[in-house]
């Protein structure tokens, strides 16, 4: 482990892991906007079905394999060694189970390029594998700094190759070779600029211990992949390729955007949960005051996502009419999603990863109820279906919250609700601008509604500093502790 006390790798970790995310997030996000005006939602649905199907392996085998080298007593080895060829023999497994399958996925869609496309995308599952164990290693060991030039080669190579082949008429196989692309230089920058080699000495003893403890983790993590990527299955087999495309693009921002800032996070208080596992008055206070902030950021990001909606839809043309209006109600169940963001991680570092994986049952049982109801009625009211569950879900995790650990859960929520009305008031006032300007053209009727919000929100923030300096103060009680 490296040196330096808690608070502090907590501190450096968060803002290289948030500064490389939001890099790559931004920049990323900015480039779907440019794939979107040269591809067509269709196309974007049949290549977002592929990527639905393959992101579940890296959830069940590099995440869960992540979670056992965060878990390790020290930096063994041995251990490291057999998670890492664990996790290539199991993404071969799994890229060969994508080639079985790739017959009854173009059939879903109703597309029979995706026949020859998934198989092709499979590869990735390969270049994802060589480089997780390196990625996690340096994920416990808090260097997230080492880790902001691998995803940035990543993200640069990935558009170098892919934007050029769609402007030159290349459509949806720009997109494949760029996620190609950005798997392979993701795994050679990490095996140039991360240190750790593995020995490839297999003990089956670690090897058992090690599949015990993932199990579970992968068995949520599963769960997870269906809870994320379910809707994307019954948009694609009862409405088609292209409402399932402009459902993606808009689920893509969101996740870009709201991800690159918050989705870091996770392993960086995963980490921190695991080392104070032991005192609770430690793990909760962090917790508590940690995801209030976490909850004002996620608000007030997704009010900047919900302005965007009707200038977007202006500005990458007619084939992507009503992308507006999806954007707007999409961000705001994924806003509030993840304002429960760090419940999972404090659930599996208390070793309730069953308890995680249950609750992702329950809402896979929810989505198969209310989207065989609504999907037959169209995208918006499947969109408004995901809003109603996020909102279950909120109610769900604080439950759980107060039952499993006695956690002051209505506090929290009480402390959520004015930041909440004070950013959605700022949000309404963007819009107002964002409509106000729209003679002007899309992309300065954004930057004018972007302006106002952000005027708001920042005052908002100078005037209330106190989930921060809460924050702030229980990380430096754990500095003293």
């Amino acid at each position: 482990m490296t040196s330096g006390s808690l608070p502090a790798r907590i501190f450096s970790g968060s803002m290289w892991s948030v500064l490389a995310e939001v890099s790559v997030g931004g920049v990323r996000a900015l480039s779907y906007l440019v794939y979107a005006r040269l591809l067509s939602p269709t196309d974007f649905g049949m290549i977002g079905l592929c990527t639905l199907l393959t992101s579940l392996f890296p959830l069940l085998i590099d995440s869960s394999l992540a979670m056992a080298v965060a878990r390790l007593d020290r930096d063994d080895q041995r251990a490291l060694s057999v998670i890492f060829i664990l996790n290539v023999g199991l993404s071969i497994l799994a890229a060969l189970a994508l080639c079985v399958c790739a017959g009854l996925a173009a059939d879903l869609v109703h597309d029979q390029r995706v026949a020859f496309l998934l198989p092709i995308l499979s590869i990735q599952l390969l270049f994802n594998s060589l480089c997780s164990t390196h990625i996690a290693l340096a994920r416990r060991q808090f260097r997230y700094r080492r880790l902001m030039p691998v995803r940035l080669i990543s993200m640069l190579c990935s558009l170098a190759i892919g934007l050029p082949l769609a402007f030159l008429g290349y459509t949806y196989w720009s997109l494949v070779v760029g996620t190609l692309v950005a798997a392979l230089s993701q795994m050679a920058a990490a095996w140039i600029l991360l240190p750790w080699r593995p020995s490839f000495e297999f003990d089956k003893t670690i090897a058992r211990g090690v599949l015990n403890f993932t199990s579970w983790v992968a068995v949520d993590m599963g769960v997870t992949w269906l809870v994320i990527s379910g809707g994307g299955f019954f948009l694609a087999f009862f409405l088609g390729a292209h409402d399932l495309g402009l459902f993606r693009l808009s689920d893509q921002i969101d996740t870009y955007l709201l991800g690159a800032v918050l989705s870091p996070l996770i392993p960086v208080f995963y980490n921190a949960f695991c080392e104070i596992s032991n005192a609770r008055e430690a793990w909760s206070r962090l917790f508590i005051r940690s995801t209030r902030a976490v909850a004002i950021v996620a608000i007030a990001v997704t009010g900047g996502i919900v302005i965007l909606g009707n200038p977007l839809e202006s500005m990458i043309g007619a084939r992507w009419r009503g992308i507006g209006e999806i954007i707007v109600l999409n961000a705001i169940a994924d806003g509030l999603s993840y304002t429960t963001l760090l419940t999972p991680s404090l659930m599996r570092a208390q070793g309730r990863a069953k308890t995680v994986a249950a609750m992702r049952m329950l809402m896979i049982a929810g989505q198969v109820a209310v989207y065989s109801l609504v999907v037959p009625f169209g995208l918006r009211a499947f969109v408004l279906g995901k809003l109603g569950l996020e909102i279950a879900m909120y109610v769900l995790s604080y439950s759980v919250l107060r039952v499993t650990f006695s956690l002051p859960v209505l506090r929290l929520i009480r402390g959520q609700i004015f930041p909440a009305l004070v950013l959605a008031a700022g949000t309404l006032a963007g819009l107002e601008v964002a409509s106000k300007a729209a003679s002007l053209g899309g992309a300065t009727s954004l930057a004018l509604g972007w302006m106002t919000f952000g005027i708001l929100i920042g005052c908002y923030l100078i005037v209330d500093r106190r989930p921060m300096l809460r924050l702030a103060e229980q990380l430096n009680h754990l500095r003293s502790r």
